[in-house]
């Protein structure tokens, strides 16, 4: 794609040389035929020899006038063989890949954001979220259950009997899981906040914590200690630490790789954890933030859909208030749901193969972006000729 927007540019400038090529050169041609005229009449100072130089500018210009075929057919070849290849492509991803399914449940518990960090609700927000997932995957255990960011609204190292419930809750349903919700750590600055998702075993243990490294600013952190848009404390917090590592969970049946909100929005993080052995993205979020509005919300998890195509990876999206889905790896939707309140269950077969964006990150694009500086200097260089010949 990014070969194609550089080539596209390149035929543009091309065209609009030419363009002006033209127009230089029709204004050459009028010029001429005026000189010829008064030198008959013998108004004109001008000679026949005089005017050789300028037959051979208008040679020249001629010249430059030509159509550029090469530019265009080198973008209609390049367009026939990126639809050829994609339309390949798709079809070797049309067929399930030899494999252990990954069968996952995404649960959506609709608490009113104004209970969000009360102590009061800490229990009920873990029953609302456990009655929730217990009804809707009654006759079948899958293999995962997501929660989404903050789904829990307590710190659990602060709280260890209601962490010891969640253990619990995953050994009673006999599936991994996943939740969103805020860490707290002593350090010898201070304290430090952090946006965590927690993963429980099967078996009820904490098997990892991942923190977010990229924040939304102004929300999560105050850039260059500006004024932030919400009051911090300790029940409240909005300034944020950002975490220090990538996180790529280990499940009997595949690899998952943690993205928390908008950090979806960042080619980079996806790509760095499928360089870590990531098989399946998983991408949580609260868009509560976003204030409902319709077309934030479809950009905000249209973003990280890009992340599915770039990487051949599906990807699990669980939101609050938000779009939740599973993507496949050529960015097919296999169902999209904006649900408040139940359960969402997809089935998604983990990847291995990394894809040349997955290795290389934006080099190519930075190559595309030299190759097209390079023939818009070309262009303006020819462009410079012509006007020499005036």
């Amino acid at each position: 794609m990014s070969f194609l927007l550089a080539l596209g540019n390149y035929v543009v400038a091309e065209m609009w040389n030419w363009g002006q090529s033209k127009r230089q050169g029709t204004k050459g041609k009028r010029q001429k035929y005026g000189e010829t005229r008064d030198w008959g009449l013998g108004t004109s100072s001008s000679s026949p020899s005089s005017l050789k130089p300028q037959a051979s500018s208008l040679k020249k210009l001629d010249a430059g006038r030509q159509t550029p075929w090469l530019a265009l057919g080198l973008f209609a070849a390049s367009r026939v063989a990126t639809l050829l290849s994609g339309t390949i492509r798709l079809r070797e991803y049309a067929l399930p890949p030899d494999g252990t399914p990954l069968h996952v449940a995404m649960v959506l518990g609709n608490i009113p954001p104004a209970q969000r960090w009360q102590p009061m609700y800490y229990a009920s927000t873990l029953l609302r979220y456990a009655s929730v997932t217990s009804k809707g995957i009654t006759g079948a255990s899958p293999d995962l259950v997501v929660w989404p960011e903050f789904a829990i609204n307590f710190y659990l190292e602060r709280e260890p009997l209601l962490q010891l419930q969640l253990g619990q809750f995953a050994q009673m349903v006999n599936s991994a899981l996943l939740l969103g919700a805020p860490r707290q750590e002593e350090s010898a600055t201070g304290i430090r906040y952090y946006n965590s998702a927690y993963l429980f075993s099967p078996n009820g243990e904490l098997m990892g914590v991942y923190d977010k490294r990229r924040l939304v600013p102004f929300a999560e952190y105050r850039p260059f200690h500006l004024p932030g848009v919400l009051m911090h404390n300790n029940e409240n917090p909005s300034e944020f630490t950002p975490g220090t590592r990538s996180a790529v969970f280990s499940l009997p049946k595949g690899s998952l790789g943690m993205m928390i909100c908008y950090e979806a929005a960042f080619p980079s993080v996806a790509r760095q954890l499928v360089q870590g052995g990531a098989q399946v993205l998983v991408n949580i979020s609260n868009d509560t933030w976003l204030g409902g509005i319709p077309a934030a919300t479809e950009q905000h998890f249209v973003m990280s859909v890009f992340r599915a195509v770039e990487n051949r990876r599906p990807l699990i999206r669980t939101a609050t208030a938000g779009i939740s889905s599973v993507v496949d790896p050529t960015g097919r939707l296999l169902f999209r749901s904006t649900v408040e309140e139940g359960v969402l269950r997809g089935t998604v077969f983990p990847r291995q193969e990394v894809t040349v964006s997955g290795r290389y990150g934006e080099r190519f694009s930075w190559m595309c972006m030299g190759v097209a500086l390079l023939c818009l200097v070309h262009a303006l260089q020819k462009f410079t000729d012509v006007g020499r010949y005036q």
